[in-house]
């Protein structure tokens, strides 16, 4: 129960910014004892107004042992959160503030997982702009370099400003990759970094540079050319989402006499597949899945991505990124091309050509980091679409596990990104400690 000691020097030698918000841990064995030491950290910051908050969150966090039970509160001041420690004592505490949870007995991570196209929405990161200046710096820095190649401007984009253009994939990856990149340093601002990244499809970019294989500037030059040329395939096929597993999907495609005119785009998960090909065989298959009762969803595109029906655009994806010097990133990196950890320096343009031309191997990518031990994933993207499938993987591996969202449909705010860093932190995922506290506090 001993999750908090006082320390004994609260003076702060660090000159901590001002209005910065700071994380401070309470913990113990069980949720009784959680509650009380919850009442004791705030009724001991109530009566000691002289602690400085810097100290309380570095003591909290470096000077004393983390026991299972978890409790993780944002505040600005040594007030706020004593009060919201009280309220989440009373259990009326402002879930934007504060999580509680358990650990998990071997955390390992966190993994940062890309989505790809289907997780955007319109007005995706308005609020993430207006009211984080670390999202909003990271959009101008990627705006700047983006800026080169196209007149089309990511942070109107991102706001919501004027009409919804999300269908046409030439603004949609480079918005999603943007709000990715945003996110991630959101996280790393806070002593979050990845320990193993991996991206579905295009989400591959934003990984790639996460990893430190690519910079910002060749990553953006990627997602430029991909999209580009990815937009002169409008109106070639569609895609469809199947829940089952692609053995099962190859049997009804044979069954159905479709096998020929649909291919796998996408290896989801042991629930789930991918198809992509000719609108109109897709169209036939999917009242043929429906007379099988087999969930299915066709998705907002006007693509066959992962198709034969990118083939026209190789000779130009290829040839667009020849100049590409990808490096040996410290971060792994796991392929959803080849569904394996892959050495970065492979990264050049011939793998941007199969990262668009051949099937997402993701079911088989987050496999291996389950093989490898990582059980601790945040879901980067605006919208949590990989979570079932790395669910699926976690039970199917009969692994204990935490997957975390960073952002949903309709809630960009950024308490949302600073709530899956607590529940990273309960989890019990890696920390790189300089990071968020540059000084040492004193206790």
């Amino acid at each position: 129960m001993e999750s908090y000691l006082p320390p004994t020097e609260p003076q702060l030698d660090y000159d901590a910014p001002a209005n910065q918000v700071w994380p401070v841990l309470v913990s113990a064995n069980d949720e009784g004892a959680l509650t009380s030491a919850e009442r004791d950290l705030a009724e001991y910051l109530t009566s000691h107004p002289q602690v400085n908050l810097y100290d309380a969150a570095y003591h909290s966090l470096l000077g004393q042992t983390w026991h299972p039970h978890r409790t993780v509160v944002f505040g600005a001041s040594t007030a706020e959160v004593a009060k919201t420690l009280l309220a989440c004592a009373d259990g009326t505490a402002d879930r934007t503030l504060v999580d509680t949870g358990l650990a998990l007995k071997a955390p390992n991570g966190a993994a940062f997982i890309y989505s790809g196209n289907g997780s955007q929405w319109a007005g995706m990161a308005k609020n993430l702009l207006a009211e984080d200046p670390v999202f909003k710096r990271t959009i101008r820095q990627v705006d700047a370099i983006y800026a080169n190649y196209t007149d089309h401007c990511l942070e109107t984009e991102l706001a919501g400003i004027g009409a919804d253009r999300y269908a046409a994939t030439e603004i949609a990856q480079p918005a999603l990759f943007a709000i990715q990149v945003g996110i991630t340093q959101m996280l790393r601002s806070k002593g979050l970094m990845p320990t193993a990244v991996a991206g579905h499809s295009v989400g591959e970019v934003p990984a790639a540079w996460a990893a430190g294989a690519l910079s910002l500037e060749a990553a953006v030059e990627i997602i430029y050319q991909r999209s580009r040329w990815q937009s002169v395939t409008k109106g070639s096929g569609a895609m469809t989402a199947v829940r089952l597993d692609h053995p099962e999907v190859i049997s009804l495609l044979e069954a159905s006499g479709l096998v020929s005119a649909i291919v796998i785009a996408g290896f989801n998960s042991h629930r789930g597949v991918t198809l992509s090909g000719d609108t109109a065989a897709l169209a036939k298959f999917e009242t043929f899945l429906t007379g099988q009762n087999i969930v299915h969803r066709r998705l907002a595109l006007d693509y066959a991505f992962h198709s034969a029906a990118m083939d026209p655009i190789e000779a130009g994806v290829t040839s667009s990124l020849a100049n590409l010097q990808p490096v040996n990133g410290p971060i792994p990196f796991y392929s959803t091309v080849t569904g394996a950890k892959l050495e970065t320096t492979e990264l050049g343009a011939e793998y941007w050509w199969h990262n668009i031309r051949k099937p997402v191997m993701f079911k088989q990518a987050i496999n291996q980091m389950l093989a490898d031990g990582l059980n601790i994933f945040i879901e980067i993207g605006p919208h949590s679409v990989l979570r079932s499938y790395i669910n699926d993987s976690l039970h199917h591996a009969g692994h204990e596990g935490r997957i975390i969202s960073t952002l949903n449909l309709g809630d960009d705010y950024p308490h949302k990104v600073w709530g899956a860093y607590r529940q990273a932190m309960i989890a019990g995922a890696e920390l790189d400690w300089p990071t968020l506290f540059p000084e040492p506090g004193c206790f």
